[in-house]
């Protein structure tokens, strides 16, 4: 019986919540960030044939909603000091090394 008359208390006098605008202000996110991911890899810099220390996350996108696309997909390289986008790589980029996947990006010695 107590149970009951405290779950009606709380139902009938929720917690207030903080307002959502304060604690996570309204952002433009462009079409583009929500892009379909076809394909990732991450490129760990200590592997053995990496031509950098740095690790890289590489995806394939959809970039039909990208402004300025040059085609229907590109590969997006990133790490936490650069980002690149290539439009010209091989379909077969999965299968490529460490090395030679950082070469289409101009990012392999």
């Amino acid at each position: 019986m107590l149970r009951r008359a405290a779950e009606r208390a709380v139902a009938s006098n929720p917690a207030p919540e903080p307002a959502r605008a304060a604690v996570f202000p309204a952002l433009h996110t462009p079409p583009w960030a929500h892009a379909i991911v076809y394909g990732e890899r991450r490129i760990s810099g200590m592997a053995a044939d990496a031509a950098t220390v740095e690790p890289w996350m590489v995806r394939e996108l959809d970039a039909r909603a990208v402004p300025a696309a040059r085609g229907p997909r590109c590969l997006v390289f990133e790490n936490p000091r650069l980002v690149r986008r290539i439009w010209d790589y091989p379909t077969t980029w999965l299968s490529l090394s460490d090395r030679a996947l950082l070469a289409v990006a101009g990012l392999a010695p």
